[in-house]
């Protein structure tokens, strides 16, 4: 509050939080901070100047930013010939690239009775590009014929201009390796209908 500074190189900064923890760190070259996890909120922060010189204004409160986001994948569920079940079905998402590092589970999930399917939601900490693939399992219901359809889902994490991470996803049929693209399907939700054997519309 009132402290302004053209430069920080060589300043050092005392998070302490309401509960108690208290984190050192340095400024980057590029102004952001990395690895500084103490919980999003507000926190007192306490500034040294270089050769370790309080400022006059040697204490104010900030706001931290979660350093992560989360986003959920969907699907839709239809059959046709029969009503749709409340949790009848079994869909799974599974992580096939990252260019961001690390490995996410592969998430199952099941329909409602308005057939909607919704994944648990997957935390991103780091940008980058994210691939998932979207399938049904085959269920052991001899009267239905079940959706083989693979979809996929592409998750592209980006930087905010306020420091947070923000997710946009793309749906589609087709995967392209080389260029890590989603498309096809028109970019809607995946949806899968099972079809009752022998049923004439």
């Amino acid at each position: 509050d009132g402290l302004i500074v053209d430069d920080l190189t060589g300043y050092t900064f005392a998070f302490k939080t309401v509960d108690g923890l208290e984190k050192h760190f340095s400024l980057a070259a590029d102004g952001m901070i990395e690895g500084l996890q103490i919980g999003e909120g507000d926190a007192v922060v306490t500034v040294t100047a270089p050769g370790g010189r309080n400022t006059a204004n040697d204490q104010f409160k900030v706001t931290v930013l979660d350093g992560s986001t989360t986003d959920r994948l969907k699907a839709k569920k239809d059959v046709t010939g029969r009503d749709l079940q409340n949790g009848e079905f079994t869909f799974r998402s599974e992580m096939i690239f990252s260019s961001g590092g690390g490995a996410f589970d592969t998430l199952t999930a099941k329909n409602d009775a308005a057939g909607d399917v919704l994944f648990r939601p997957y935390r991103f900490e780091k940008e980058g590009i994210y691939i998932f693939k979207i399938t049904e399992d085959e269920g052991t219901d001899t009267n239905l014929n079940y959706d083989q359809e693979v979809f996929y889902a592409k998750a592209e994490i980006t930087r905010e201009t306020d420091g947070r991470l923000g997710a946009s996803v793309t749906y589609g049929t087709d995967y392209d390796k080389d260029s890590n693209t989603v498309s096809g399907n028109g970019n809607t939700i995946p949806s899968f209908t099972n079809t009752v054997k022998g049923y004439l519309n």
